[in-house]
């Protein structure tokens, strides 16, 4: 049974997600619609390399390779076998910045209130 994965739309009608991948080249926007297509049908089950859970937060962020490059997307697991997608970025250091992990976060929050 496969999983919901939806690209979170802000109030204004923004979708980080589109956004994140609209700037990418084919190549790498074709990896990171590949690897969310192993989320959709793989769901918690999906493990590292794919998937990894950042420690403190409900987030998680999806992993995605493509040469010599990497990019991230974070994510959260939602009731009903669904998860949001939020923002993405090029992974360019070893640890992720700390306002990419805020604009999540924030994302999150704003699903949450939005949702309740």
């Amino acid at each position: 049974m496969s999983w919901t994965v939806v690209r979170y739309q802000r109030p204004n009608g923004e979708v980080p997600f589109d956004e994140f991948v609209e700037g990418l080249l084919p190549k790498a926007q074709a990896r990171v619609v590949r690897t969310v297509e192993l989320l959709e049908t793989f769901g918690t089950d999906l493990r590292e390399p794919y998937c990894k859970k950042m420690a403190g937060t409900d987030l998680w962020e999806l992993r995605v390779k493509t040469g010599s490059n990497a990019y991230r997307v974070f994510y959260v697991a939602w009731s009903g076998r669904t998860f949001f997608l939020f923002n993405g970025f090029a992974k360019t250091t070893q640890k992720t910045p700390r306002r990419e992990l805020e604009r999540a976060q924030g994302l999150l929050e704003e699903l949450r209130r939005r949702t309740t």
